[in-house]
């Protein structure tokens, strides 16, 4: 979910700025910034169809638990930490505005409501027989997939 006006502030973020912005037009702002075009967009690097087609063809295969295993524990509850590093390394350069690396520090706020929400969907589904490995198989999955993603970007 969005961020509520309070976190946005205490962080110092003006909500004018994120206020009924999509991520994506967010994310496209930051892409601008660094010089990436609209026709370096539209083709994807083959890290990101690997890891697309891969998350895909578990979805499809996969049992329940090991899906929402696989999206919330390995995609959605790791975001902050997995982005960071990378406003971190955005800070560091000082060549950005914030304008530009916004969508960053939203992606590492806290988001506790939905967290909490995702843990009891997990809850209920790890008291069934076998929900608990399915749950943490799938979160490996996921895990896995986005180092071997990385592993894919640095070696493009």
């Amino acid at each position: 979910g969005a961020p509520e006006a309070a976190t946005l502030r205490k962080v110092g973020i003006p909500e004018r700025t994120v206020e009924a912005i999509p991520r994506e037009a967010l994310f496209r702002r930051f892409t601008a910034a660094i010089g990436l075009d609209d026709d370096e967009l539209a083709e994807p690097v083959r890290a990101t169809l690997q890891w697309r087609d891969r998350l895909l063809a578990y979805v499809h295969e996969a049992r329940p638990a090991e899906v929402f295993g696989a999206l919330a524990f390995g995609t959605e509850l790791v975001e902050a930490a997995a982005h960071a590093p990378v406003l971190r390394g955005l800070l560091e350069t000082g060549s950005l505005r914030r304008e530009a690396y916004v969508f960053f520090e939203l992606a590492c706020l806290p988001t506790p409501e939905h967290d909490h929400e995702l843990r009891a969907i997990a809850a209920q589904l790890a008291a069934q027989p076998g929900g608990l490995a399915d749950l943490h198989a799938g979160m490996q999955f996921a895990l896995e997939q986005r180092r071997e993603f990385l592993d894919g970007l640095a070696g493009t």
